[in-house]
């Protein structure tokens, strides 16, 4: 065989393989997100609109205690359960209890019926004693118990956490994480990627086309947008667009990734959320019903995010966290009176360090 015969043959062979590897090689799939997430509908969203407004009755109804009215745990009770007694201003067909975390659902009892005793004490003027606290520096009303713990914080930010985010987080995301391309539909067509995108925004609190809009926003979404101007929580809405993309053109490993970015995200609110009480409660160091409001604030949302698997934060971790700043992890055992700025200070560099948080965190 000449020579040039051979090389033409040669050159043909390589340009036939070559077009067959490209042939072969997958094309990625262009993720097309939309600007705006009201464009989509078809999702029953009543599940989390009843959470939503029955913890916020709930929560209505334990700040009347500010006022020097004494609660009743029976209702405080019915009304964690929707059961009889409850008053609700509205009818639902769901209870908080049974959206609840069951590793603490039964926990909310106790605090239903230590919120409901320190208001029954009436008005306390100094540390260690449970009852209402005036704080000199703002003249509001502060609920504490005995160990400075406000247990109406413990109970609504409890289940902001073990509710609110755990659904979101833990039931329809992480479904989202394990199957991702399950796209079984429900009965309006809509796949079921779709609809946990949908459900857990809801749970976030927010308007559709949050944040252009922040008419009504409530729980999780307010705490989101507070902390948006210092470590820019609002991004959280761009990873629910992709995913709900995702999800609409069935693009498997961008579902599962948006998923995991929006539990990321949201325990970023968490913490940023954690460290700006504790910033407050080194601001009131010479108010200590204030303090204790603000070290109750902190120790909740730090102790929320321990309601998703895959947060960045392990219960080991948190426990320990907690025994250093507050002595427990346990809200009984735990004591913000005494609780040192350095105590404080350690906390949030931990935190901050963890979430990479370090320039900004005094400015949170």
């Amino acid at each position: 065989m000449k020579p040039l015969f051979r090389h033409f043959l040669l050159v043909l062979v390589v340009a036939v393989l070559a077009g067959a590897c490209k042939q072969d090689d997958p094309v990625a799939p262009v993720l097309r997100v939309p600007d705006s997430y009201a464009a989509f509908e078809g999702v029953d969203l009543s599940g989390p609109q009843e959470q939503l407004a029955m913890l916020s009755e709930l929560s209505a109804y334990a700040k009347t205690a500010h006022d020097g009215i004494s609660l009743d745990s029976t209702r405080l009770a019915a009304m964690y359960t929707n059961e009889s007694g409850a008053g609700f201003r509205g009818s639902y067909g769901s209870s908080l209890q049974e959206t609840t975390n069951p590793q603490v659902a039964q926990s909310m009892f106790d605090h239903i019926d230590r919120l409901a005793h320190a208001s029954s004490l009436g008005l306390s003027s100094t540390p260690n004693q449970a009852g209402i606290h005036v704080a000199p520096s703002n003249g509001k009303s502060y609920l504490l118990d005995d160990n400075g713990v406000e247990y109406l914080q413990v109970i609504e930010k409890g289940l902001m956490g073990a509710s609110l985010y755990y659904q979101a987080a833990e039931i329809h995301l992480q479904g989202v994480i394990r199957n991702p391309g399950s796209n079984g539909t429900t009965s309006n067509s809509t796949s079921a990627a779709q609809a946990a995108f949908d459900q857990a925004l809801a749970y976030l609190g927010v308007p559709l086309d949050y944040p252009t809009d922040i008419d009504g926003i409530a729980f999780w979404g307010k705490y989101c947008n507070d902390r948006d101007p210092v470590i820019g929580t609002n991004a959280i809405i761009e990873s629910f667009l992709r995913g709900r993309a995702a999800a609409t053109q069935d693009i498997p490993d961008s579902q599962a990734e948006s998923a995991a970015r929006v539990i990321g995200q949201w325990e970023r609110v968490a913490i940023g959320s954690a460290i700006h009480y504790l910033n407050q409660a080194l601001s009131h160091v010479d108010d200590y019903a204030r303090r204790a409001h603000d070290l109750t604030e902190a120790v909740a949302f730090l102790k929320s995010t321990a309601n998703s698997s895959i947060a960045s934060l392990d219960k080991a971790t948190i426990q320990r966290y907690l025994e250093d700043c507050v002595g427990s992890s346990d809200w009984q055992e735990m004591d913000l009176w005494d609780v040192t700025d350095d105590q404080i200070l350690s906390l949030r560099s931990e935190l901050a360090q963890r979430f990479s948080m370090q320039d900004v965190s005094e400015q949170l």
